[in-house]
């Protein structure tokens, strides 16, 4: 490796003492929310940026390196700025970075002893995201002297292993949190209720010959109106059984007039065939379709149901719908809420806090904090809200008097100046809440059209998943999606201080 002859100054002293003196190393050369950002950013890049390889999976950026010369193109903003930053220290001779390789390692996966084509310059810089970073260096074969074997053992010169804190602590506890709280979706009463079950008749079928038959004459006698979710016939699963399949009749309330129930008195002959048929047994099945696959698991124990399953709603049941990084961001910025929280409790007012953010740029737009002590209805919701509209050119209301409410003006493009380009208030936003929501704030919340709520402790009256689910009424114009649990226990000691303040 080359020592670039433009190093700045202040970079020699973090040149590594035991190594060759052109290795440096920089510790927190980016910040936390630096860092979140960009692996934000790299998991949000599109499935045709990424190529998997064997032992890792990499993005490429800045353009193909080719034989003939590099095909160059654009590199992004969220990565121009730190090729900028490590450019300006001089490691590569006063020239600027333009291509990035972003490669994801799992645990175990690594890549041979290698040397970069021609193309690259002689110095390499990495900056190492999420986890620590080892390398091994390795003299060239051609750099071999004697007559020793060309492999790796007597080839190998030392490791290097980035001696930064984990991830894990530089995020002061964020991701290592992360794992300490589920975010669940907080569904519908019918997505959530227990399966309810209605009585009904079944035959066993001793001869699997008459099965066609016999559905078909029963659809045409006991239709199951609003049943289609409803397997008519079901088998045996039991080896012991003496017939292999059963089938359903009727529904009880459907022949309320039997008095004993019997092959005959259910079965008329002029309209059924009873051929191959056993004696007629009561069952029960579900009365609804299930939604969950909870509700289809349980439904499935009574009698063969259909089942179309959303599955991120099965995932997020699971509590596996956001990824690690995904919880670490989330829990960054309830953790904004929590402090916007604590400084609103400083100011004699609950201790409840607001963020909304933009998940398109991963920006926070507005934060805010319970300010009832001016008026009643500055609830932390309301009032990051009317942030959001301030930030546009609008809003009512001032809280300049608290520094921790604040907002940032959305970067539009000047070059397109029609109204259409900016979002009504919370359009397609995520808003974080140390609390659920009350009736009032929820229904601003349908109004401002937000995208996502994701809040960390319940409250009595909250209209979010206690009390009401006002996210989840079909005669409103707008609907949208919500979690709760999130940094639950930061959120839940906020709402016990304020509990206790009120008892004493």
């Amino acid at each position: 490796m080359e020592h670039p002859s433009s190093i700045v100054e202040e970079l020699r002293q973090f040149v590594l003492t035991d190594a060759p003196p052109t290795v440096y190393y920089i510790p927190d050369f980016i910040s936390e929310e630096e860092e979140a950002y960009l692996l934000q950013q790299v998991y949000k890049s599109p499935k045709i940026k990424w190529t998997q390889l064997s032992g890792r999976r990499l993005q490429n950026w800045g353009g193909l390196p080719h034989p003939r010369g590099m095909v160059g193109e654009r590199l992004p903003d969220w990565l121009l700025k730190h090729c900028e930053k490590i450019s300006s220290l001089g490691a590569f001779c006063g020239k600027t970075a333009n291509h990035v390789l972003v490669n994801e390692y799992k645990p175990g996966e690594g890549i041979m002893p290698h040397e970069d084509g021609p193309l690259y310059h002689p110095t390499v810089t990495t900056i190492s995201l999420g986890s620590h970073t080892l390398l091994d260096f390795y003299t060239p074969v051609s750099g071999t002297e004697g007559d020793a074997p060309q492999t790796e053992e007597n080839r190998y010169q030392f490791s290097l292993l980035d001696t930064m804190e984990p991830q894990m602590k530089r995020w002061k506890g964020s991701a290592c949190h992360a794992h300490s709280w589920v975010a669940y979706p907080v569904l519908s009463d019918e997505q959530s209720q227990d399966v309810e079950l209605v009585e009904a008749f079944a035959v066993p079928i001793v001869d699997k010959k008459v099965t066609s038959r016999l559905v078909r004459e029963l659809n045409s006698l006991y239709p199951l109106d609003g049943l289609q979710h409803i397997k008519r016939v079901r088998a045996r699963k039991d080896r012991d059984s003496p017939h292999p399949l059963e089938v359903l009749v009727c529904l009880a309330s459907e022949a309320p007039e039997v008095k004993e129930v019997t092959i005959n008195s259910l079965l008329p002959p002029e309209a059924v065939g009873r051929e191959g048929l056993g004696e007629p047994f009561t069952v029960k099945v579900p009365a609804r379709p299930p939604l969950t696959r909870p509700q289809f698991e349980l439904a499935s124990r009574h009698w063969p149901t259909s089942f179309h399953e959303d599955k991120q709603v099965t995932v997020a049941l699971r509590g596996e719908l956001f990824s690690p990084l995904q919880k670490a961001a989330m829990h960054t910025y309830m953790m904004s809420a929590v402090t916007a929280a604590r400084a609103g409790r400083e100011s004699g007012m609950e201790a409840v806090g607001a963020v909304m953010v933009d998940p398109v740029t991963d920006r926070i737009v507005a934060v805010g904090h319970d300010c009832r002590g001016d008026h009643p209805l500055h609830h932390a919701v309301m009032v990051c809200i009317d942030l959001v509209a301030r930030s546009q050119g609008g809003g009512c209301y001032s809280f300049d008097g608290y520094t921790a409410c604040r907002f940032t003006s959305p970067e539009w493009n000047t070059a397109d100046s029609e109204e259409s380009s900016q979002p009504y208030i919370c359009t397609g936003y995520d808003l974080y809440v140390t609390r659920e929501p009350c009736v009032m704030c929820a229904m601003a919340l349908v109004h401002s059209r937000i995208g996502r709520v994701f809040y960390g402790t319940a409250s009595a009256d909250g209209a979010l998943g206690t009390r009401l689910k006002i996210h989840t009424q079909r005669d409103l114009n707008h609907r949208f999606e919500v979690y709760r649990g999130v940094s639950r226990t930061e959120c839940e000691e906020l709402y016990s201080s304020d509990t206790e303040k009120d008892h004493f």
